[in-house]
């Protein structure tokens, strides 16, 4: 017996339309029947498996075909849903695979990954480049047999892998092999069924459901956890969604005028305040994250759905796994949502335990995104201290001066120095500094602020050996070749990536840079008086380690630090190495730094 269901109050009546083939126009139409509260429902005793269908709505004398909004298998490029046995998308041993937890998003290292850069380039050593199972071949190695691909990231020693888009989405023909047209993805066509551009076969609906899951088993196998990017702030194309068809004007917002909004900047937005726009969210989410076993998801333009809906999400998701992690972009868009309403960065304190990205951190390092003259902390621009102590204290309220967004928990900001919007870090220096060698050192003082602060650290693919896009601010549909992760700089830049690394195995070895609680960080962190253009600080002992002294210097040169105690210390971190090891001891009232680096010293 098979049930199909849609809601629609509006119409005067609906349709199930079977097709044997996605391609073929011949279907077989179904009466479906009304029930209570506008949903349709028809019970088939006929076999459909292996079948498409779609739902042909009349409304107000408008007939209209669309997509299932909740079809979960679809056919390539999403034009019909799919009829599948879910029991057969998994692959082998899926029930019994376990998904790693943590114990509190702090303990968290972002890594932001899309499909296809992660293996484009020719010299990945990756076979099924572009793709679902590209992103989880073991043991690939690239130029100078450097680690690449799962291998790489394993290495480096982050904890979750997110992934840029993978819902079905509209801009890259699925029917075309070894497609040259790129999109990040940003353009959902349907929210419930994996891209099928990364599938090695868009014609099955199981093999693009199978692939990722078989993607998402073999990440979990290698301890790390997978977060999802989800856009449900808008949709590509409302005229043709399912949403729109079968009941216009009641997903989506419009302004005074009548016209849809456009206060995502992509020409319409989901209006998430209404009850069933709201329930579609939260359906969805929970279906990724128990058929999918996901470990969390990245909310695009976060800050454009109500703060009723996100806790909705965060409250259903902690059913199913207390460790799933929730964050998004808080930015402030648009006013038809009261202030008060929108799951925007001020209002964080209603949202716990939902983090927003720290883009004051960001530009008080590199300089205004927005801006190609604008400097930062790490390219010699003064009186930008104050950003860094914020970043630092995890963007809670530590003082009057030092605070964010008032009254929020560590687990609440997300600091980051680069992602795939805007330029890289290593191509936003290059604006205004024009030096290699002074890059590459300001390159690791501004990673190293973002791994070593408290809060959820995000670095984004690359990031370690100084990824470029050739200057390109927004590749979000440029070329291959612009967007890959390029191996070779890896080897070329292999000592920054041990630089990385060794920063990310400090970090989780020393508890004491992932405190839980603003009291705790209050009681045992405190800032130490520096020269112009340098933040230090202490943490004091509080959990059964040493006390750390930490030190950034963003100046160009060398400064002493008038430290006011004849103490040995134990340097874990400076301008060429970072990890757990001693590097050297260094005793003395003044401790000097070099320009553009990070020193970290434990008590002796």
């Amino acid at each position: 017996m098979n049930i199909f269901k849609v809601w629609s109050p509006l119409a005067d009546n609906i349709s199930l339309c079977i097709y044997e083939d996605y391609n073929k126009e011949d279907k077989i139409k179904y009466s479906m029947q009304k029930r209570d509260r506008g949903v349709w429902e028809i019970f088939l005793k006929e076999e459909v498996e292996g079948k498409y269908y779609t739902f042909l709505s009349s409304i107000n004398n408008v007939t209209k075909e669309s997509v299932d909004p909740y079809a979960r298998a679809l056919s390539v490029n999403g034009e019909k849903g799919a009829i599948v046995n879910m029991e057969k998308t998994n692959p082998e041993n899926w029930q019994f695979h376990s998904r790693p937890t943590i114990k509190n998003s702090i303990d968290a290292v972002i890594y932001e990954v899309n499909i296809r850069d992660i293996s484009s380039d020719e010299n990945s050593g990756i076979k099924s480049k572009g793709k679902y199972l590209g992103l989880v071949e073991e043991n690939t190695r690239g130029p100078g047999r450097t680690k690449t691909g799962l291998n790489h990231m394993k290495d480096l020693g982050i904890t979750h892998v997110q992934l840029l888009p993978i819902y079905d989405f509209a801009s890259v023909d699925e029917t075309v092999i070894n497609n040259t047209n790129y999109n990040w993805g940003y353009d959902p066509a349907n929210y419930n069924t994996p891209e099928g551009s990364y599938s090695t076969n868009p014609y099955s609906p199981i093999s693009r459901i199978k692939e990722l899951k078989m993607a998402i088993k073999v990440i979990h196998e290698n301890g790390l956890g997978v977060i999802m990017d989800v856009v449900y702030n808008h949709i590509y194309d409302v005229e043709k969604s399912g949403f729109h068809n079968l009941m216009p004007g009641y997903f989506f917002r419009y302004d005074k005028n009548g016209e849809l909004s456009n206060e995502s900047m992509c020409g319409n937005v989901i209006a998430t305040e209404n009850a069933m726009a709201r329930k579609f969210i939260v359906d969805s989410v929970k279906y990724w994250a128990k058929e999918y076993k996901l470990d969390g998801f990245r909310f695009d333009l976060m800050g454009l759905i109500d703060i009723d809906t996100m806790k909705e999400v965060k409250e259903e998701l902690n059913k199913i796994n207390p460790s799933i992690i929730v964050l998004g972009e808080g930015w402030d868009l648009g006013d038809i949502l009261s202030y008060d309403k929108k799951a925007i960065q001020v209002n964080a304190n209603k949202l716990k335990n939902i983090a927003f990205f720290n883009d004051s951190i960001r530009d008080g390092l590199r300089g205004d995104s927005f801006s190609n003259d604008a400097r930062g902390f790490l390219s010699f621009e003064e009186n930008k201290e104050l950003e860094v102590k914020k970043a630092i204290v995890g963007g809670i309220y530590y003082s009057e001066e030092i605070n964010t967004w008032g009254e929020v928990d560590p687990n609440q900001v997300v600091n980051y120095i680069e992602c795939h919007d805007n330029h890289t870090l290593y191509d936003k220096l290059n604006l205004t500094i024009k030096d290699e060698e002074k890059i590459k050192y300001m390159h690791r003082l501004g990673t190293s602020i973002i791994l070593l602060s408290q809060g959820i650290p995000f670095i984004h693919a690359g990031q370690e050996f100084l990824r470029t896009k050739c200057g390109i601010e927004n590749s979000y549909n440029a070329s291959d070749s612009i967007n890959k992760m390029d191996w070779t700089r890896k080897m070329d830049n292999i000592d920054t990536v041990e630089y990385v690394k060794g920063l990310i195995e400090l970090r989780k070895q020393h508890p004491e840079f992932r405190m839980r609680t603003a009291k705790e960080i209050i009681e045992h962190l405190s800032f130490i008086n520096a020269p112009k253009n340098c933040v230090a600080y202490l943490i004091k002992d509080n959990l059964g380690g040493k006390d750390i002294l930490v030190i950034h210097n963003g100046n160009e040169n060398s400064v002493g630090l008038d430290f006011k105690s004849n103490s040995m210390w134990e340097v874990l971190v400076d301008k060429n190495r970072a990890g757990i090891d001693k590097i050297r001891t260094i005793k003395g009232y003044v401790i000097n730094v070099e320009g553009s680096s990070t020193l970290v010293a434990v008590m002796k």
